[in-house]
């Protein structure tokens, strides 16, 4: 389990919440967090299990106290109590990618290759990069044989922010990334229908219709062909086809990451144009904001000097609202959202911003103090773990489960 806890970091997470800790409870929380970490450094794996019992006795939604009792658990090859452990943290919050990660080394360990799949799926939904370390990590080897594994181990694709994964792998052909044309195209959202008699798979989305046939070096968009540098090809049943000239059919926009063999499908963004001093007041009693500061306990990996600034949406109302601004108005906002959270983000060189709704992030985009911030739009969302800091309680809890 190569995530698991980064002991020296954590130790320091523990250390710069001193000051708010003495604040609000006397430092006792501090002083019994920090005695865990200590008997787990010197190998007391059976008193640490005893400290995180204790700290979980009194709030069973701590997260230091869930992974060092894992942690702990592992080390004494204890496999089935280290599941148990790090499925009641994810009980307390679901999203948690660590907890996720090392679930699913646990699970191919112990001989559970549907459950570590699954969880290697949730791993690779909060970020497809997740796949770099997954194909170095032996703890899988059990698993290699399982199609999701497959899927990692290859080309890995995201449409509008989602992961996808195929029965039938991608390929290439002269240099061109094939994929099966009906997960591609129901990630777009394009509606989708199948000739059998001329082998024609027809794509429709809005206002834009695209046809493709097999073996066929053309593609028909509203009645206009262009050329494919691949033709469509079957494989095991299913259609496929030259992802790039296919998304971009659509208006999508296609990038290639060849090192990691990751290719990211952005569809367009919406278009906005509401008055944005009229938006901006609805929208401020529609969401929710989280600001999480890396100096503190946090779920992100973040370091000392970054931070995040969530702008959750309490309900769909909020996300239409957002949509309806013009793209600077939504990094306007965002941007305005930090300024006002910028004593709780403190002196954090770097802050990420997200617009989230129902668990999933649709906007992002970095700071800028000039309000004129770029924002990647995901219009499939990526699933997000949102969570709100708990700075004297060194701990971070589950906004959903507030």
């Amino acid at each position: 389990m190569r995530k698991f806890i980064r002991i020296g970091i954590f130790s320091v997470l523990l250390a710069v919440c001193v000051q708010a800790a003495v604040l609000a409870a006397g430092g006792e929380l501090l002083t019994e967090l920090n005695a865990m970490v200590s008997l787990y450094g010197n190998g007391k794996y059976h008193e640490c299990i005893a400290s995180a019992d204790a700290l979980l006795a009194r709030d069973g939604a701590l997260m230091a106290a869930h992974q060092y009792k894992a942690l702990a658990y592992f080390k004494q090859k204890d496999y089935g109590a280290a599941i148990a452990a790090l499925e009641g943290q994810l009980r307390r919050n679901p999203a948690n990618e660590p907890a996720l990660y090392n679930l699913a080394c646990l699970y191919s360990l112990t001989g559970e290759e549907t459950r570590a799949a699954d969880a290697l799926r949730k791993v690779m939904a909060l970020s497809v990069k997740n796949k770099i370390g997954i194909k170095k990590d032996l703890d899988f080897y059990n698993i290699r044989d399982n199609i999701i594994y497959k899927n990692i181990q290859g080309i890995s694709v995201t449409v509008g922010g989602q992961t996808l994964f195929f029965d039938v792998p991608p390929t290439t052909v002269n240099g061109r990334t094939m994929l099966p044309v009906r997960a591609v195209f129901d990630a777009l959202g394009a509606a989708t229908a199948w000739d059998g008699g001329s082998q024609t798979v027809t794509a429709v989305k809005g206002d834009t219709t695209v046809a493709l046939s097999i073996g066929s070096d053309t593609i028909t968009v509203n009645g206009q062909q262009r050329r494919l540098d691949a033709a469509p090809i079957l494989t095991d049943g299913r259609t496929l086809v030259p992802v790039r000239l296919v998304s971009e059919a659509f208006g999508a926009v296609v990038t290639w990451d060849g090192a990691n063999e990751i290719v990211e499908v952005l569809t367009q963004a919406p278009r906005g144009n509401a008055d944005y001093d009229t938006v901006r007041d609805r929208l401020d009693s529609a969401v929710d904001i989280s600001p999480v500061n890396g100096k503190y306990a946090e779920p992100y990996a973040l370091r000392g000097g970054e931070a995040k600034l969530l702008v959750i949406a309490k309900d769909g109302g909020a996300a239409a609202l957002f949509d309806s601004l013009s793209d600077g108005g939504r990094a306007r906002y965002l941007c305005e959202k930090v300024r006002q959270k910028q004593a709780e983000l403190g002196d954090c060189g770097v802050v990420y911003m997200e617009f989230i709704s129902e668990g999933r992030v649709y906007y992002a985009g970095v700071y800028r103090e000039d309000g004129e911030a770029s924002l990647t739009y995901y219009e499939n969302g990526i699933a997000a773990n949102t969570v709100v800091q708990d700075v004297p309680g060194c701990n971070y809890r589950d906004y959903y489960g507030l």
